[in-house]
């Protein structure tokens, strides 16, 4: 964005931080441009690059037992108390997978922030299925995250417009294509 604005100075950009699920909604109605964000199953409306994948792996207590273990696979948490962020397109991924798996997830929780995961995991209360991306923006030195295998779960981070807007101003064809490049 940076090195935009310095091509074009008479530009301005606004800045949404939305849900995913209300990232989609904006832009099939035509109020934002483009966006980044995941994507399960786009709708043929919008275009999409892939920019990196996000694995799914566990946020846990360093008091727990699990932290000795090398390699973990969705079944070794078979008869652990998992919790996972109830929102968004992740959370969808994640409870199939583990309902695939037998296990049980969010058993009388509904989180809807990471803090209160995060407080479960400290206590030793839960195990937290997070993402990477949360863990980088939200890492703490008292927990331990542990990739897990057996299937690998990761979603999809995408770069994303409007594939039918006829109007698509030029500028922002331009910022797109920028971005294509840089990413």
């Amino acid at each position: 964005m940076a090195r935009f604005q310095q091509l074009h100075p008479e530009v301005h950009f606004r800045l949404d931080d939305k849900h995913s699920d209300d990232l989609l909604e904006a832009m099939l109605q035509g109020h934002i441009d483009i966006a980044v964000g995941p994507q399960c199953h786009p709708p043929a409306d919008i275009d999409s690059r892939l920019i990196r994948t996000d694995e799914i792996l566990i946020a846990i207590s360093k008091r727990h037992s699990l932290t000795r273990q090398s390699k973990l696979h969705w079944l070794d948490l078979r008869d652990q108390a998992l919790v996972v962020l109830q929102r968004g397109s992740a959370y969808e991924s994640i409870a199939s997978l583990l309902q695939e798996q037998g296990l049980d997830v969010n058993r009388h929780q509904n989180l809807s922030s990471i803090e209160s995961l995060y407080a479960m995991v400290h206590n030793n209360l839960k195990i937290g299925v997070i993402s990477e991306l949360n863990k980088q923006a939200h890492w703490d030195p008292e927990l331990c995250y542990l990739p897990v295998t057996r299937p690998q779960l990761a979603r999809k981070i995408c770069l994303m417009k409007h594939a039918k807007r006829a109007e698509m101003p030029l500028l922002v064809q331009s910022f797109w294509d920028m971005l294509c490049d840089t990413l």
